[in-house]
């Protein structure tokens, strides 16, 4: 699998959190995920997520260039998620990606700010914990 995107950089949302798994086993596989992102050199910040009305702790990526989008979508696959979602700031588009495949899945919209109530009306939201705002895609 190699996958690419046109023009970098771009940025990728990431968990390694399952809603199958306890508290417990979702913050080693967290803590791991921090490793892997430190040992490949991706910059990140934690945000958190909500996915499919699921609150999971999150990972904001910038992504230089294909190498590191393969390395996230390999993570992604390592951790078992359903998909990726990758953000292209210039345009503001979002795609899900489907880590198996290395391709994209569904064209979703643009990131777009929104408020905390927004936000709690969407069933997929980030929310980031430095600057207290919350991002849906619409």
């Amino acid at each position: 699998m190699h996958a690419y995107i046109n023009h970098t950089p771009y940025h990728a949302i990431l968990s390694a959190e399952r809603s199958d798994l306890n508290d417990c086993e979702n913050r080693a596989r967290t803590s791991e995920l921090i490793d892997c992102l430190e040992t490949y050199g991706i910059k990140f910040k934690q945000v958190c997520g909500c996915y499919k009305g699921v609150m999971e702790t999150s990972f904001y990526c910038i992504l230089k260039d294909d190498t590191d989008l393969n390395t996230i979508l390999g993570l992604a696959a390592d951790f078992e998620q359903e998909t990726v979602l990758i953000r292209h700031p210039e345009t503001d588009s979002c795609e899900l990606w489907k880590p198996e495949t290395g391709e994209p899945l569904e064209t979703l919209g643009e990131w777009t700010e929104t408020t905390k109530t927004g936000a709690e009306l969407a069933e997929n939201y980030t929310y980031d914990i430095e600057t207290g705002i919350y991002y849906i895609v619409k």
